[in-house]
């Protein structure tokens, strides 16, 4: 009855932006809620309102709810805004196989990129790694029906889009699904580890309304930079001249790492071409070194376009939540790294805090010093000083956790209360 024709999913979006709709003919009047807010009713064609987000980055959720003066509601379209850029989607369903009894998940998917088939599969089963044979079917291990179990998969495609999509069941579920949740990043403090889902009942809450805690999960971390040409120059200068001190850091067998491009391309015909951060694979070999890594990967596609620094760091936590990981944006730039961003870096830091990503700024000058905008940065311009930085973000990556929370919710609307976690913000 009503759908998005404007989608702003994996777009950065604030302030005044026209949104369109197609509307079934039978449709009398359109309203539109952001984040449980009307901010407007449309009753005619063209189907199209002014939406004002805010000068703030923030992530949203906006609905369209379609309205028949006979029958009342008759349809509703949502997208979330800022939050999870949608490339592709994955389905799961639960069956039990008749030959052998066990429990299999089958599994859907559909994505933007030319091959349609994944090529890689990630799946979790109550928080450790299970052998995937066949991505359409999953036979899972013997589990009890008494406890609550939680199956969590990823699935990579080429051009590196990813999916993912979780399940909970068993306990007091019984045989039902709960694939609307949300995965919520936290700092372990004063503990060890994150207790059974059973003993977090009550820590976390929106609003007022307590959230069921399905499950935790360690997983993989993923690590995004950014880097400046002129901070890649330099990483190369390094690399070239062993740093002048070799740096010997690796990516653990649990790291990966991303690169996203600081200046923009523009995709797609028409008036308003789609601006696209060229993005590289995802990377998890051990075998080249860390800095090798840093100065030698290049991005596909060449830009004319002014680089926007601010702008990348941004998209780049948005792809980081998506993941639905452990994650770290890391941005790579010098002092006279030029930069044509739309948002400026505190609303750019207000808005990684708000999705759960921490940011950590690297210079390659000698003694760091402030990169703009940006502040101080931590100085890796030698390969002693570059593995000393790595270890400390690596330390702070190995103290979180992903908590999986029933429902679907904004992150900035969740609260956390116990001892010895923190959001991380």
């Amino acid at each position: 009855m009503v759908e998005f024709v404007t989608l702003l999913l994996g777009a950065l979006v604030a302030g005044p932006t026209e949104v369109r709709l197609e509307v079934h003919r039978d449709v009398a009047a359109v309203e539109l809620l952001l984040d449980g807010t009307a901010v407007g009713t449309l009753r005619a064609a063209p189907w199209r309102a002014e939406v004002d987000f805010g000068a703030e980055l923030a992530p949203h959720l906006l609905e369209a709810v379609a309205y028949s003066p006979e029958r009342g509601e008759v349809g509703r379209a949502s997208q979330w805004v800022n939050l999870n850029p949608r490339e592709s989607e994955v389905t799961i369903a639960l069956d039990r196989d008749l030959r052998s009894g066990r429990v299999m998940a089958r599994v859907g998917w559909q994505s933007l990129a030319e091959d349609n088939r994944p090529l890689a599969v990630r799946a979790l089963f109550d928080g450790e790694p299970l052998e995937v044979r066949d991505p359409a079917a999953i036979v899972l291990p013997p589990h009890t029906a008494d406890r609550v179990h939680h199956l969590g998969l990823e699935l990579e495609f080429a051009g590196g889009v990813r999916a993912s999509a979780e399940v909970t069941f068993g306990g007091q579920y019984g045989d039902s699904i709960s694939s609307e949740l949300t995965a919520f990043p936290v700092v372990l403090g004063g503990r060890d580890e994150l207790p059974e889902p059973e003993a977090m009942r009550g820590w976390f809450r929106s609003g007022e309304r307590p959230l069921r805690v399905h499950g935790a999960d360690r997983g993989v971390a993923e690590i995004v930079v950014v880097r400046s040409s002129e901070a890649r120059t330099r990483l190369y200068r390094m690399q070239r001249r062993r740093a002048p001190a070799p740096g010997f850091a690796t990516l653990d067998s649990d790291q990966r790492l991303r690169f996203l491009g600081a200046s923009p391309q523009l995709v797609g015909g028409g008036a308003e071409p789609f601006v696209v951060f060229p993005r590289s694979p995802e990377i998890g070999s051990r075998i080249r070194g860390l800095l090798e890594l840093l100065a030698m990967v290049s991005l596909p596609g060449a830009s004319s376009q002014e680089p926007r620094l601010a702008d990348a760091v941004a998209v780049a936590g948005l792809f980081a939540n998506r993941s639905a990981r452990r994650r770290a944006v890391v941005l790579i730039a010098t002092g006279d790294s030029p930069d044509a961003s739309r948002f400026d870096p505190a609303r750019v830091r207000r808005y990684l805090a708000r999705v759960g990503v921490p940011l950590v700024v690297w210079s390659p000058e000698p003694g760091g010093g402030a990169v703009g905008e940006w502040g101080p940065a931590v100085d890796v311009s030698t390969g002693f000083r570059m593995d000393r930085a790595w270890a400390a973000l690596g330390r702070e990556l190995e103290r979180q956790r992903v908590v999986w929370l029933s429902g679907l919710h904004l992150p900035q609307h969740i609260v956390l209360d116990t001892e010895g976690v923190e959001a991380l913000r």
